[in-house]
């Protein structure tokens, strides 16, 4: 009787060392709630983390089922889970709505772990929940600002893509058009294979470049490699975090119209700069007054130069004034 008694005070004091460690453990942990059943289901405890997220003390709520904890639809989907064959070795980690005492939901993380008797019988569970619902509300306020922006890109009239590590996160449909192609053959696709071969090199340095220091990547023109052939383009990026990661977000504007109409201008003053080159009479234009010393020199020709001993630093740019003062020189 004495080893008896000895026996029951030893395994008394170890309980009260585990349940003195166990409630240490549970209040490090001052976010995280914790509830346990027994094996038919009912509440056997409810630490200080749990009275305050649910609303229950655990006078009111031990003996009656887990059940009270959750939503209706929410218990008829986390039950088959319980029942699973791993969760009885590995537990289960998962996310459901829970029910406050005033009838109020939130989001939970849960880890649920089946308990054992000594005899390896099921004891009931452990359930350690955690409140997520600021977390959900951020994460769905987050797709819908995505959604709304992806919305945005799709219906804008510029070409857009979205360029990260090197390859195409996404293309909008005014891109896939400029490019003459299908969205399945833009998207996903290194930025460089849609550049002809002679601007790879200077595309891939200006992406590797970096921001100014407003945020913008300076604009480059090059070309794009569309179906029919390249594309005279412009290039504005700036850098944007996508899906976590940051990217460049690049807008493609054509440039081909702007392009053939420099290239003509600049063909239209060749043929000008030969006229006047090879006519024989000394021309000089002054542009319009635009400001108090009047008309300025706007053009000349090497007969008008050569005829008074001028050059045409001294001429262009020069007003209507200076101009005739230099001609009385001579």
């Amino acid at each position: 009787v004495n080893r008896l008694g000895q026996d029951i005070a030893a395994r008394t004091h170890e309980a009260s060392r585990v349940s003195t460690q166990l409630d240490a453990l549970l209040a490090a942990a001052p976010d995280t709630a914790v509830v346990s059943t027994d094996d038919e289901g009912a509440v056997r405890t409810f630490n200080v983390a749990a009275e305050e997220l649910f609303g229950w003390s655990t006078g009111d709520v031990q003996g009656q089922p887990a059940s009270v904890l959750f939503p209706e639809d929410a218990w008829k989907d986390l039950l088959p889970k319980l029942l699973r064959r791993d969760v009885r070795s590995r537990g289960l980690r998962t996310s459901a709505s829970l029910r406050r005492k005033d009838g109020t939901l939130f989001e939970a993380e849960l880890f649920v772990r089946n308990l054992r008797h000594d005899g390896g019988d099921a004891g009931g569970f452990l359930v350690a929940v955690r409140d997520i619902d600021e977390r959900v509300r951020l994460e769905r306020r987050l797709a819908r600002t995505e959604l709304r922006h992806r919305e945005f890109l799709e219906r804008l009239g510029e070409a857009v893509a979205v360029v990260q590590d090197g390859d195409v996160a996404f293309a909008n449909p005014t891109a896939v058009d400029l490019l003459d192609r299908d969205r399945d053959e833009v998207v996903g696709t290194p930025f460089h294979d849609l550049v002809p071969t002679r601007e790879v090199l200077r595309v891939r340095e200006w992406l590797e470049s970096g921001p100014t220091p407003d945020g913008d990547l300076a604009v480059l023109r090059t070309s794009i490699a569309g179906r029919g052939g390249p594309i005279d383009v412009r290039l504005r990026a700036a850098w944007i975090d996508h899906d976590g990661r940051p990217a460049v977000l690049a807008v493609i504007a054509d440039d081909s119209v702007t392009t053939r109409l420099e290239a003509e201008v600049r063909r239209n003053e060749a043929r000008l700069d030969a006229v006047l080159e090879a006519t024989t009479e000394g021309i000089l234009v002054f542009g319009p007054a635009d400001g108090p010393a009047g008309a300025v020199a706007q053009l000349t020709n090497r007969a008008y130069l050569e005829r008074f001993g001028l050059s045409a630093d001294h001429v262009l740019g020069a007003s209507e004034g200076a101009v005739l003062r230099l001609l009385r020189e001579r």
